[in-house]
């Protein structure tokens, strides 16, 4: 979920990767990308609709004494707000990111038995990842490219689904259930390679497996 280029191209975007965004998409645009780049910050920010209107309300459910009237205010609402950034150095085959981001949702559906699903996550951690080039050249580039990004992620924070005696309970022992903290390791294998094909369209395939590892 970074830039705004990617958003708009959908997974399309893994297979023309060929900047700073290439290490988050496909790690094998790493082999064409040129020059340096130090891209300081790429910020996002998104608020819910209904986190602005029922700021209140919201509110109101933080503090001690939650009940089921305040709880039955709000449900069929959803809260979801988002503050991210990635700070990266991108050279020629080579790319190093900082990221961070925190995330918060609320959403209660059923109003027989109402459960709440919360998450007050904060994420931070590195990325790097390398890509080069195999074969022939097609238009000073090498048609077959090969990426490998690692990840380390650290969060802190839970998901977590509880019932209205749960939220109901003080704020402290409510607040507690958030306060997990862990890490994980994980890895990006991408390819692209350009069909020897002649005319002015170029034709690019692309294979990316995210995320493994835990």
């Amino acid at each position: 979920e970074v830039g705004v280029l990617p958003f708009a191209m959908g997974r399309a975007y893994s297979a023309v990767a060929d900047d700073w965004l290439a290490l988050h998409y496909n790690p094998a645009g790493l082999a064409i990308v040129e020059g340096v780049d130090f891209q300081l910050a790429d910020m996002k920010l998104g608020v819910s609709g209904d986190a602005v209107s029922n700021y209140d309300k919201y509110k109101e459910l933080a503090k001690t004494g939650n009940d089921s009237t305040k709880i039955d205010a709000i449900t069929g609402k959803r809260l979801h707000a988002n503050l991210g950034n990635v700070t990266q150095l991108t050279v020629p085959k080579f790319a190093v990111a900082m990221v961070y981001d925190y995330r918060v949702d609320f959403d209660s559906r059923n109003r027989v038995y109402p459960q709440l699903r919360i998450r007050d996550t904060l994420d931070t951690g590195v990325v790097t990842g390398v890509g080069f080039g195999i074969g022939k050249a097609n238009n000073r580039q090498k048609a077959l490219r090969i990426g490998l990004g690692l990840k380390y992620l650290k969060r802190k924070g839970a998901i977590k689904s509880l019932t209205v005696a749960e939220v109901s309970s003080s704020t402290k022992a409510l607040l507690d259930q958030f306060q997990a903290s862990g890490w994980g390791l994980g890895a990006t294998l991408g390819m692209q390679y350009q069909l020897p094909v002649s005319g002015r369209a170029e034709y690019t395939l692309s294979f990316v497996y995210h995320d493994i590892g835990n």
